[in-house]
C-alpha cells in the first residue's frame, strides 16, 4: 500500500511538472508570435495619406526626345494618419508624429522623379511610402503625387 502511495505521488508530481512545462511554453510560444509579427512591420513598406504644405522645385532636366521632364524637387507634407500601422504601434508612431511637427514643423524630403505634369500647391492630398524605425520615427522613401512617384534621396 506504501507503495502505492507513493508511485501516485511521484506520478502527480511528473504531471504538474508536464503541465507547467506545457504551459510555459505556450506562453513562450505566443510572445514569440507577438515579436515576430512586430519585427515584420518593421520591415515591410507602410502607405500613409499626407497633404502637402509646399513643394519646390529645385532643378530640371529634359530628356533627348524632350517628352520626359525630370528634376529635383521639395517636398513638405504633413501625415494624415497611420492607419496602415497595426493598432499597437499607431499611438506611439502618431504621438512621435505630432511632436515631431510640434518641435520642427512639416516634414521635408528632396525627391526626384517626373515632375513635367505635376501642378502642386498646399492642401493637395499624397501618399507617402516609408519605413517604421525604432521609438516612432519613420524613413519616408517615396511620396506619390497625383500618381507620380518622387524618390526620396
Amino acid at each position: 500500500m506504501k507503495a502505492r502511495s507513493r508511485v501516485l505521488v511521484v506520478v502527480g508530481i511528473v504531471v504538474a511538472c508536464f503541465a507547467a512545462t506545457v504551459v510555459m511554453l505556450n506562453l513562450a510560444g505566443r510572445a514569440f508570435k507577438r515579436s515576430m509579427a512586430a519585427s515584420y512591420e518593421f520591415k515591410r513598406g507602410h502607405i500613409a495619406p499626407g497633404t502637402v504644405t509646399s513643394f519646390q522645385v529645385l532643378r530640371k532636366s529634359t530628356n533627348d526626345a524632350g517628352a520626359q521632364t525630370t528634376g529635383v524637387s521639395t517636398v513638405c507634407f504633413t501625415i494624415d494618419s497611420f492607419s496602415d500601422v497595426p493598432n499597437d504601434l499607431q499611438t506611439e508612431y502618431a504621438d512621435a508624429e505630432r511632436a515631431r511637427m510640434a518641435k520642427e514643423g512639416p516634414m521635408c524630403i528632396t525627391a526626384r522623379g517626373p515632375i513635367g505634369q505635376i501642378q502642386m500647391a498646399p492642401g493637395n492630398p499624397i501618399k507617402i511610402e516609408y519605413l517604421l524605425e525604432n521609438s516612432g520615427v519613420i524613413d519616408v522613401s517615396t511620396v506619390v503625387i497625383h500618381g507620380q512617384e518622387l524618390s526620396a534621396m
